[in-house]
């Protein structure tokens, strides 16, 4: 659990610290709304993929390892894209 909230809080804070970096400042108020919808969104997505995964009689370990095969390929793609370059 520790690992957990260290590595999310430092999650976090980079990529606050490099939205407001990269957003001009007269839109950071958009941005900021818009990335916080689309991850609202996907909530009741993965929850229900989620569901499904375990219902197929998979360990929880598999929906975290899934979960975190997304997260890293989300990051490796996005590094090749202007966002990425700019840091």
């Amino acid at each position: 659990m520790a690992g957990i909230n260290v590595f999310g809080t430092l999650n976090v804070v980079t990529y606050f610290s490099l939205r407001q970096r990269t957003v001009p400042e007269q839109l950071l108020g958009r941005v900021v709304a818009v990335t916080r919808m689309v991850s609202y969104a996907a909530i009741p997505l993965g929850s229900w993929v989620g569901g499904l995964i375990l219902g197929q009689g998979y360990q929880m370990a598999v929906v975290i390892m899934a979960a975190d095969a997304i997260r890293f390929l989300a990051g490796f793609f996005a590094r090749y894209t202007e966002m990425g370059r700019e840091a």
